[in-house]
Formats: structure tokens, sequence, C-alpha cells
């Protein structure tokens, strides 16, 4: 049993980044859109950040029974991120509202201005295949382009391709230590391994540890029982910075 949270900083993989038209930059509608780039790159490449998250956290322990007091281990070990299929794709988050500034009109705010070419809004995850979906404008917001001489076609959103990667293997380093009272820490890290020609190598470095709450039982029982938590830094290329965190039992 095991859980995860991952924090995306400022940095966004210029891949992620929505093609996001001239013209709407020049006309303010940016600003409604920036947080829809943001949500959406998140989605994108989440299902590659939280495998790696998971696989550093828990993937070195083998069982419930930590290193005895003073115990010290170092070691490496190879393994590989996986992504299930259904994290090869998720559905675009569509712009709520925006207001553009219409020239020789005035500003006017806009609802479902967005809509999904095709009617599908799924498109691929960095993990995934195939073309990116295409936001086009909908609505009133299409009517008002057409009426003020505007081409809509200038202001679709084109997402990212989908990069095909079924896995991604690493070499994690670490080194542990027991605590004693049941206790173990582990530091690790990953050196530099290149994912893709376009996202960049992937490095991170963190620490986990263990706890056996078995111990602390008024009687003995069969099996080891031990909490389990990890928490770690994560670099994809030179643009996205990622933390993940995971517990379990």
């Amino acid at each position: 049993m095991r859980a995860g949270t991952e924090w995306f900083g400022p940095p966004i993989l210029a891949i992620l980044t929505l093609a996001m038209p001239d013209r709407a930059a020049a006309q303010g509608i940016e600003a409604d859109l920036a947080e829809l780039a943001l949500e959406n790159a998140e989605l994108f490449v989440q299902p590659l950040i939280r495998g790696l998250g998971f696989a550093m956290a828990t993937g070195l322990f083998d069982g419930a029974e930590p290193l005895g007091q003073f115990g010290f281990d170092v070691g490496a070990r190879v393994s590989a991120a996986l992504p299930p299929t259904e994290a090869e794709t998720f559905s675009v988050v569509l712009p709520s509202s925006i207001a553009w500034n219409r020239p020789g009109l005035g500003p006017k705010t806009y609802q479902n201005s967005y809509q999904a070419r095709g009617g599908s809004s799924l498109t691929p995850t960095v993990v995934g295949a195939g073309e990116g979906v295409v936001l086009e404008p909908a609505g009133e917001f299409r009517s008002d382009l057409v009426l003020v001489g505007e081409n809509p076609a200038d202001y679709e959103i084109r997402f990212p391709e989908g990069l095909d990667i079924p896995g991604v293997p690493f070499l994690v380093l670490h080194a542990s230590v027991g605590l004693g009272f049941g206790t173990e820490l582990s530091f690790h890290f990953i050196p530099d391994i290149e994912v893709d020609q376009e996202v960049g190598g992937v490095r991170a470095l963190g620490f986990s540890g263990r706890h056996a709450v078995s111990t602390w039982f008024p009687s003995p029982i069969p099996i080891d029982v031990a909490l389990v938590f990890g928490s770690q830094q994560l670099e994809v290329g030179d643009y996205l910075e990622a933390s993940s965190t995971q517990y379990g039992v």
C-alpha cells in the first residue's frame, strides 16, 4: 500500500508549452491560458515522475526487516519504471472562460471558448504515442473572431505528441544505515540518464526509510510489519523540477 504526491516547479519542459498564437498573446488571452498550460503540463509528464518516484522510494526494500543498529549497506540496483496502459493518455483541461479585448468592439468574456477537434479531449502523455489533440475556438469566441476579421485557426492550441516511452530504465545507487529501535535510513540517487533527445536526462536525489512497527507489539507475531516512507527531488532535462513523496506498509 503506497501513496504519492508530486509538485511541479515553475520551469516547464519546452515541449509542454502549449502553442499559443502570437495574435492571441497580443490580445491578452495568454493570461487566462497560462494556468491551463501549467495544469496540462503536469498531466503530460506525471506518469514519468510518478513511476520514478515510487521506484526510488520503495524499490530498494525487499522485506520488512531493517538493518540492525550501526548496520551499513552500500549497493546499486538496476530498475525500470513501466507505466500502465491507462497512463498513456489524459483528458486535457479546457479553459472555463477567457477574456478578449476585441478590436473596435471592446473587452468581452467568453464561456466554453475552446473545444477539442474531433470531439475527443484525450491526448498522449509523455509516455504515450501519437499526435497531440488540438483545441480550437468555439461558440461566441469563434464567431467574434470571424466578425472582426481574425482567422480562428490562428488561435488554435496544439498539444505535444507523445514520445512513446514504454519504460524508463535507471540505475539507483544507495547507502543504508541502521539506527536501532527497528529503524533504517537510506540515501539514494540516480545518475543522469537520457530518456529521450527531446526530454533530456533524468536525475534524482532522495532518501527513504523503514521502521519495523512489529517490534513494538506486546507479543511476537508470525510476520514482520514495517512502515516505509521516502522523498526525492527529480529533474528532467534542464526544464522541469519535481518532488515526490511516498509512504506505505
